[in-house]
């Protein structure tokens, strides 16, 4: 596993300062576009940020890993960079459902290509070798997938059924951190 450098630490931080900045300048001054478009460049850059990590946290000598993660990130980075783009030169609120659309197609497709290389029977028992960072990684991509999800729900259904869907949501991820803890340790006790 390589060491996860300042430059990603820097995009991460930049992506959740680009939440906090954006929403609250739109809602102090009261100009809605940004803080949509601001929410929309966070998104964006969170899943090229996660994109750009996912490659760098495999263990030394699973090179079958080393490229489906390669692989996955570029769809992620691919993915987070249109999301920007969409941002950037669309209408803010149609940006935010599109960018939405594409960041969640984006998470899928590294899922699927991720979940089949775990599946595979050439590489054993991947899944008891993660890394606190992998399993960190995937927490952030589930959190990033139900943003993405609660904006199109929010955009289909309105406030209430997104309010509920929210509630399910962090069900769904103390799920996924409980799962990712049994892995852990799990693997400490082989």
């Amino acid at each position: 596993m390589r060491s996860i450098g300042p430059a990603s630490a820097i995009a991460l931080g930049l992506s959740l300062s680009a939440f906090i900045i954006g929403v609250v300048a739109g809602e102090v001054f009261g100009v809605r576009d940004l803080a949509v478009t601001s929410v929309s460049l966070g998104l964006g850059l969170l899943l090229t940020a996660l994109g750009n990590l996912s490659p760098k946290t495999v263990p030394v000598g699973q090179q079958a890993t080393m490229q489906t993660e390669r692989n996955a990130g570029r769809v992620l980075v691919l993915g987070g960079v249109s999301v920007m783009v969409f941002a950037l030169i669309g209408p803010p609120r149609l940006a935010l459902t599109f960018g939405s659309i594409i960041g969640l197609i984006s998470i899928v497709l590294a899922a699927g290509s991720l979940f089949l290389n775990y599946r595979s029977k050439t590489e054993g028992r991947t899944m008891s070798k993660s890394t606190a960072a992998r399993l960190a990684g995937l927490n952030l991509l589930v959190g990033l997938a139900a943003a993405f999800a609660l904006i199109l729900i929010d955009r289909s259904f309105g406030d209430q059924v997104a309010q509920w869907s929210a509630v399910v949501m962090v069900l769904i991820m103390g799920l996924v951190g409980s799962m990712a803890l049994t892995v852990v340790r799990k693997a400490q006790s082989d």
